[in-house]
């Protein structure tokens, strides 16, 4: 029957069965058969079923069904699934941002490790750069790469350039961009242009297209203008403006 469940699990499920619904249901998602999903994880959730419930809450997140999203979400995330909160939060982040945080932290308090780096995030962005670190830190301690240049960020504005380099270093093992950056901005601080070239390229090459700006923009402040042109041209492809102070390059 595929992958996930067999012949005797849809006839579960057909007849009524709640755990071989979920089976079907989940298996379905996982297959990317997600209008058919749908169907199973509703009739599901319809049940009492809340690992129905989380599953489609965050299928019909991704579709753009908030309202449907936040309804079938709630059962389970006061119930203290961590997806359902994490989701919960990701759905209230705009609408009500104080709620929103009260479920990323309980979901972030639970292991889920999106929830750790969203809210460190979000108290990087309130200034609490004590708590940002707490969770960036627990978040890469649970294996995730995004949250290593974070705790760079964090540090870097703790002012620990030493320590935010660490980190940054790290990160740029693991192909972080935002890092490379980091980094790049960091030696033209120092007033090293060589340094801060090489690594504006390095993120250049990695696909970024601030780094391909920042790139042209040193180079043409040493006078390599066509050089610096081609750069800025693939910036301008990125939706990054190259404009801001470098228009005699462009026609």
């Amino acid at each position: 029957m595929g992958k996930g469940f067999d012949d005797d699990d849809l006839l579960a499920a057909q007849g009524g069965d709640l755990v071989a619904m979920d089976v079907v249901g989940v298996s379905l998602l996982r297959r990317g058969e997600v209008d058919e999903a749908e169907v199973w994880l509703t009739k599901a959730a319809k049940q009492g079923s809340e690992l129905a419930m989380t599953h489609l809450g965050i299928l019909l997140s991704e579709k753009g069904d908030t309202e449907g999203a936040d309804h079938w979400l709630r059962v389970p995330a006061r119930s203290g699934d961590p997806d359902a909160m994490y989701y919960l939060a990701y759905l209230l982040r705009h609408r009500d941002p104080v709620e929103a945080e009260t479920w990323s932290r309980r979901s972030a308090e639970a292991g889920q490790v999106d929830a750790m780096f969203g809210l460190g995030s979000l108290l990087l962005g309130k200034g609490d750069l004590t708590g940002a670190e707490r969770w960036f830190h627990r978040a890469v301690d649970e294996g995730s790469d995004r949250a290593i240049e974070r705790l760079g960020k964090v540090l870097e504005e703790l002012g620990d350039p030493e320590g935010a380099a660490a980190w940054y270093y790290r990160a740029v093992d693991s192909g972080d961009t935002d890092a490379m950056m980091a980094l790049g901005k960091m030696s033209q601080s120092r007033g090293d242009a060589a340094e801060a070239i090489t690594w504006y390229r390095t993120a250049a090459e990695a696909g970024s297209h601030w780094g391909e700006y920042l790139y042209g923009y040193l180079l043409s402040d040493q006078g390599e203008d066509t050089d610096a042109e081609v750069q800025f041209r693939l910036a301008a492809d990125g939706d990054i403006n190259p404009r801001h102070g470098h228009a005699r390059l462009f026609p």
